[in-house]
């Protein structure tokens, strides 16, 4: 055999074996998957643990849920998502932890009660936190806060307690913050952050609006019980959605807020008042919003001439 042959049958070799090494799952990682199994268990009619075989050659092709890189766990998603599957039951173990190269965590809806796991906080690698419609307790863990390559964080729909710490709101790669529908309590904190997306509605949050980043295209913080003047949103100038529905803020409505592009804005069941401006701050040119845009501004203490600007939207009124 030639040389060059040779060494073309040792590449090829290589080659073939690469995948096979690069889809043995790190021992690590097989331990907590199985930690994590033991903590949790389909709600019947539900089947996601069912390819879940520990005797499998190769988990990160066979394991549902699983996605890995270089025999690593990089995404691990808990539950199949389908509309029929009533998802899991049991807590989340802190095993997870021990995914030391995990970057995304998803827990589709089910009935997972409990704390979620500090150790959380320990996986540097994290952009993705989604643990969304289940029966999670306690407060949201400090050690989120030195999440330094958090993306989004979506824990709506559970049974959070606690306030929301300003270091979790400026944690630096954030922008997508979902924290609708817990039972949160305290004052809103500043959002120094470039947050894109911030939802915090159904909770019990007090105090005046703080400042909020340039940056936002979506604010949801209804149903709650904010108060005081509707300051720092005059320079919001990206935001599309605007939803203050339902609190207790008052004064006047400011004028920027009147801009074509918020497309949809909920300002139903405060105490404003005042006037509505006659044209478009900052326009030279009269214009009215886009067909399909909505304004709710029910249910304040708003007076007035109705205001041109408004020609053409849906508007509620009482």
């Amino acid at each position: 055999m030639s040389p060059q042959l040779s060494l073309l049958s040792l590449l090829l070799l290589h080659i073939a074996i690469l995948p096979s090494l690069q889809q043995k799952l790190s021992p690590v990682d097989l331990a907590a998957l199985a930690d994590i199994k033991s903590t949790l268990t389909d709600i019947p009619r539900s089947d996601f643990f069912s390819s879940w075989d520990f005797t499998s050659p190769d988990p990160c092709s066979s394991f549902a849920g699983v996605t890995c890189s270089l025999s690593r766990v990089t995404t691990l998603s808990l539950g199949t998502g389908f509309t029929d599957s009533p998802g899991l039951a049991g807590f989340l173990s802190p095993s997870i932890s021990n995914l030391t190269s995990l970057n995304q965590l998803i827990l589709f809806p089910g009935l997972v009660t409990g704390p979620i796991p500090p150790q959380l906080g320990q996986l540097s690698d994290l952009r993705v936190i989604s643990l969304t419609n289940n029966r999670l307790t306690g407060t949201i863990p400090t050690s989120f806060s030195s999440l330094k390559s958090l993306h989004t964080l979506d824990l709506s729909f559970n049974q959070l307690t606690g306030e929301i710490l300003p270091s979790l709101t400026s944690l630096p790669e954030l922008k997508v913050l979902i924290l609708a529908s817990n039972s949160l309590s305290g004052e809103l904190p500043g959002v120094s952050t470039q947050l894109l997306h911030l939802d915090l509605k159904k909770n019990g949050l007090t105090g005046p609006l703080r400042s909020l980043p340039l940056t936002l295209r979506y604010v949801s913080l209804s149903d709650n019980s904010l108060t005081g003047p509707l300051n720092g949103l005059q320079s919001l100038s990206e935001l599309v959605y605007l939803d203050l529905s339902m609190n207790k803020f008052n004064g006047p409505i400011p004028a920027q807020l009147f801009n074509p592009s918020l497309s949809s804005m909920f300002l139903q069941r405060n105490n404003l008042s005042g006037g509505l401006p006659s044209r478009f701050v900052g326009l030279t040119s009269s214009r009215s919003y886009g067909e399909g845009s909505i304004v709710d501004l029910s249910h304040n203490f708003l007076t007035g001439e109705l205001s041109p600007i408004l020609a053409g939207v849906e508007l509620v009124l009482e």
